[in-house]
């Protein structure tokens, strides 16, 4: 299931005696854009995520230890250990333990961090080969808290979480990026600001931005299903699958697949929808 990753630029085809000469200012002009448009975008210092993921994983601590938890050791957690490595290290009161690491999680579009909360009060850690540990909460409140604690440190661990933007943006943004990551041989990655900009790079420093602002439902093709110039276009015998974004002007990127599901192309132009929305959300407060 491999995609590929296009922008929507033209150039002239006309062959020059410098053309290396060309590519070689090319390279360096892309670059130049590359870095310049990345300095801009609303990111932390790797001091200042260390900084964060420490907080976080200090209040987990402190969360599941007061909250009278029990674990899948089966009995009351009387202490909470959390590394900077993303060891979790939990002891019960029967001197059990479990130990896990949150990066080392078994990810799923429904867990997309491989953490999911099921019957409102009880946290579970997806492992490979359908193995797994829980912490059973209280309450349902509670074990939201900490869910959303432990997502928060995840993120920041990866540096990739951004103070600045609700958790809802922070986790639909790694939501999409995991899939882009499982569906694509270039490794597309999204990375957003609060001022709504979107910057979409690749393994081959191909980049393009745009406001979710701009986008808009101008263009409508055959077979095609589009929401608030997101749009899907669904291949045929000779074309491939594709992710349109489009503004007045037309086209400006699109993400092309090869061989991609139905239920992954559904599921990625939802989490792209539902990642405009939310933008346009904390930019018009």
């Amino acid at each position: 299931m491999a995609a590929v990753f296009y922008l929507c630029n033209n150039h002239s085809s006309g062959i020059l005696p410098e053309i290396t000469i060309m590519r070689m200012i090319y390279t360096l002009i892309t670059a130049a854009g590359f870095i310049f448009l990345l300095s801009f975008t609303t990111r932390p210092s790797a001091k200042n995520n260390r900084i964060v993921y420490s907080e976080l994983a200090s209040s987990v601590k402190t969360q599941i230890e007061q909250a009278g938890s029990i674990s899948s050791c089966g009995d009351k957690i009387t202490s909470a250990e959390v590394s900077a490595n993303g060891d979790i290290q939990l002891r019960c009161s029967k001197n059990e333990q479990v130990i896990l690491n949150v990066f080392q999680l078994n990810k799923t579009f429904s867990a997309v961090y491989g953490i999911e909360v099921i019957n409102g009060n009880i946290i579970r850690f997806n492992f490979d080969g359908n193995r797994s540990a829980s912490i059973r909460f209280n309450d349902a409140g509670t074990a939201k808290q900490v869910y959303e604690s432990l997502i928060a440190m995840m993120i920041a661990g990866k540096d990739q979480y951004i103070p600045e933007l609700p958790l809802d943006i922070n986790e639909t943004v790694d939501s999409i990026n995991t899939m882009l990551a499982r569906l694509s041989m270039y490794q597309p990655q999204v990375r957003v600001n609060i001022t709504g900009t979107i910057i979409i790079t690749n393994s081959n420093m191909q980049f393009f931005h745009f406001n979710v602002a701009d986008l808009t439902s101008t263009i409508t093709r055959e077979g095609s299903f589009e929401v608030n110039g997101i749009e899907l276009m669904p291949g045929n015998a000779n074309t491939n699958d594709q992710i349109n974004f489009n503004t007045e002007n037309g086209k400006v990127a699109y993400l092309k697949f090869n061989a991609a599901g139905d239920d992954d192309l559904n599921k990625l132009q939802q989490l792209l929808i539902h990642l405009r929305a939310s933008l346009l959300s904390i930019m018009n407060e």
